[in-house]
């Protein structure tokens, strides 16, 4: 199996004479365009505090940007690397990067665990569940703190919305914009791509 990655990086952020020294990202692969994409600390520190699941599998993830079986393209330009494992720390499931290629530049914005539709989907209704949270994340977005419950990643925009801590999800579901994570047939959080974009076209 071949894999793309250009290094894996441990630096930590500096502070010099009062400045931010460069930050190594943690790492860097090629997309399937030839494209380096990074992943930041930052970046990390954020999916791993909402999608606990996805704490110490950063090989998964590396290999999922760097060789997927396939890619798709998201609701707007992000693109979507999809890799199917037989086995993960939480039973048989796809991988799925979502990350963005700008000129030669890239950045992964988030992942997730991922199951094919099933019968057991067919029952849920996460909108009835989360309709009353969503309607917080104009406010939400405003807050001096970013986590309270919350964790939005600004560069990224990207909400995470957790209904319990830890998640300790052991099921995803992409909607458009929006991946609802479960644990069984319980919601447990909610991740929505472009959240203040979306917010701010909703209001013009």
């Amino acid at each position: 199996m071949k894999t793309h990655v250009v290094g894996i990086g441990t630096d930590i952020e500096s502070i010099i004479d009062g400045r931010s020294a460069y930050v190594e990202p943690l790492a860097t692969l090629m997309s399937k365009r030839g494209v380096p994409v990074r992943l930041t600390h930052e970046r990390w520190s954020h999916i791993v505090e909402s999608h606990d699941y996805l704490a110490g599998h950063l090989d998964l993830v590396v290999e999922t940007a760097g060789d997927p079986d396939y890619v798709v393209t998201g609701v707007r330009d992000e693109l979507l690397a999809i890799k199917s494992y037989e086995q993960t720390a939480i039973g048989a499931k796809h991988v799925v990067v979502a990350y963005k290629e700008q000129g030669q530049d890239g950045s992964i914005i988030t992942c997730v665990y991922d199951l094919e539709a099933r019968e057991a989907a067919q029952k849920r209704n996460p909108m009835a569940e989360v309709i009353d949270i969503l309607s917080l994340v104009p406010h939400s977005l405003n807050l001096r703190s970013k986590q309270l419950w919350l964790d939005y990643d600004d560069e990224a925009d990207v909400l995470y919305i957790s209904l319990r801590k830890p998640q300790r999800a052991t099921d995803s579901e992409m909607a458009g914009h929006f991946i609802y994570h479960y644990d069984g047939n319980e919601l447990v959080g909610v991740t929505i791509w472009h959240a203040r974009s979306s917010v701010e076209a909703d209001a013009v």
